[in-house]
């Protein structure tokens, strides 16, 4: 999650929460597949791992797994605006 204010963050801050999560072995973004995209209308959009979820508050408005890499490539794509080559593979937990 990120919080938007007119603070500046330190750069040592960045730069030890990034490290720490992108190499820890206990960090949880280096244990899952994890998006999120919060729109406008007050929807999220999620990944987790093999599941897509949109959601308004503790609403559940869709949910479904992904049938294969493909199907996650595509979803990243359309509902996310991350555009991958298509040759990218995952391995998806």
């Amino acid at each position: 999650m990120y919080e938007f204010t007119l603070e500046e963050m330190p750069a040592v801050d960045r730069e030890v929460g990034n490290w720490w999560t992108s190499t820890c072995p206990q960090s949880r973004f280096r244990q899952n597949l994890t998006v999120t995209l919060a729109s406008p209308d007050g929807t999220r959009l999620s990944v987790l791992n093999r599941e897509f979820t949109r959601r308004r508050g503790a609403e559940v408005l869709e949910r479904f797994e992904f049938s294969d890499a493909g199907h996650l490539l595509r979803v990243l794509g359309e509902r996310f605006g991350i555009r991958l080559p298509s040759d990218t593979t995952f391995s998806i937990p």
